[in-house]
């Protein structure tokens, strides 16, 4: 058992460090851009960006809440809802629940898409955020997240890392309200500002060599889940003297 714990550990420390050297890339790339592309920088209210960048407001590359099923829509309509409690970790969504419209719940509203990017504004320190990469048919959330459909689909990724940069948690909470049930209003979350190279392959670049990070985090997710897992099983068997270990 000492020996998986080994394991264990050695495979959080990998999850750690990949964690901090995002964080550390995060920074760079989103203020110096990609290395050797830029020599010339300004000073702006988000920091330092290259001359080349503009610092925007998200409202200027995303709609908000797009698309709202109204008191018109078909009572029969089935639909697969997601709410705030569906993300048990940034970026992952658990089980949708599927009802027609008539009996579902009353913050079954808002519509998405393949592209969109969705915000809890309902206790957000908790991060409830995630990039729907995949999209069922008919997959509406509640109305306690905020619906980003970035104008650019290219954009989605780039935008999405942006909302899991520190900064932008930072930004949230100065604008919270409420005590039992703190939250944001969506009017807020695209006021909060990014630095926005106007060259695509930029974007996508930036994008992708965070996303390959989330992937290798992802991964390592999965063996720790796998150790954990395993040594819950053998404490089982070895403590209650199902297997027995010759001395």
């Amino acid at each position: 058992l000492s020996s998986l714990d080994s394991v264990i550990d050695k495979t959080q420390a990998i999850i750690d460090q990949t964690q901090f050297l995002k964080k550390g890339l995060m920074q760079e790339l989103f203020t110096r851009g990609i290395p050797a592309r830029h020599k010339k920088f300004k000073k702006t209210e988000i920091g330092e960006i290259p001359e080349e960048w503009e610092a925007i407001k998200l409202r200027q590359v995303v709609d908000i809440n797009p698309e709202q099923l109204g008191a018109e829509t078909e009572e029969d309509l089935p639909i697969k809802y997601l709410d705030i409690s569906g993300i048990h970790k940034t970026g992952f969504i658990g089980e949708t629940k599927d009802y027609i419209f008539k009996n579902a719940p009353s913050r079954a509203r808002r519509r998405v898409k393949q592209g969109d990017i969705i915000i809890s504004t309902v206790r957000p320190y908790l991060r409830a955020f995630a990039l729907l990469r995949a999209c069922p048919k008919n997959l509406i959330v509640s109305t306690g997240f905020a619906v980003l459909r970035p104008k650019k689909f290219v954009d989605a990724e780039f935008i999405y890392q942006h909302i899991l940069h520190d900064r932008f948690m930072q930004f949230l909470l100065p604008q919270m309200m409420g005590s039992n049930y703190p939250a944001v209003r969506a009017g807020e979350v695209v006021n909060y500002k990014i630095g926005y190279s106007n060259i695509e392959k930029e974007r996508d670049l930036i994008a992708s060599l965070l996303l390959k990070i989330d992937q290798r985090l992802i991964l390592e997710d999965e063996v720790l889940v796998e150790w954990q897992n395993f040594k819950s099983t053998l404490m089982q068997v070895l403590l209650t003297g199902e297997v027995r270990v010759k001395t």
